[in-house]
């Protein structure tokens, strides 16, 4: 990515959609390995459920976390990747 890094990319995103990174609400989103924020800018949803069944990361109320998520348009956010187009 350019000046703002994957990480700082989607930590915002996940900010505005009410899920903490390493917080103690069961919909925090508990990050085991930190390649998890290039897969999600470069996959998007893919990303976001290929590293979960990867133990990259994991939620208490994965559901919760998913429900925040999806329903604050961050989605709209991130283009998708030539590849994943493809």
């Amino acid at each position: 990515m350019s000046e703002t890094s994957a990480r700082d990319v989607c930590v915002g995103l996940l900010e505005r959609a009410g899920v903490p990174i390493g917080g103690t609400d069961p919909w925090s989103m508990q990050v085991h390995d930190e390649r998890v924020w290039e897969r999600l800018v470069g996959e998007r949803e893919l990303g976001i459920g290929e590293s979960y069944m990867d133990g990259w990361w994991d939620a208490d109320r994965l559901d919760e976390m998913l429900v925040r998520v999806l329903t604050s348009n961050v989605r709209e956010a991130i283009r998708p990747s030539a590849k994943l187009i493809a």
